[in-house]
């Protein structure tokens, strides 16, 4: 816990472009949460969302918010 009473969660991910057995290049990704065992590979970034969901118990939804209005 952070010192203002929000909650502090670290992670690393890691994504490469990778070439498919057909030739097309595809992205792959790796997240790891610091603070616990968890980690997991991923290939669209909605998975990725979906593990720090996961972890956290906080929903991401603000984080994919369609931004086009900005």
């Amino acid at each position: 816990m952070a010192d203002d009473g929000q909650m502090t969660e670290s992670f690393i991910t890691r994504i490469w472009l990778e070439r498919a057995h057909n030739g097309n290049s595809v992205w792959r990704g790796h997240i790891r949460h610091v603070q616990g065992p968890e980690q997991q590979y991923f290939e669209q970034v909605r998975e990725m969302l979906d593990f720090i969901q996961n972890v956290t118990g906080v929903s991401c939804r603000g984080m994919v918010e369609n931004r086009r209005n900005d």
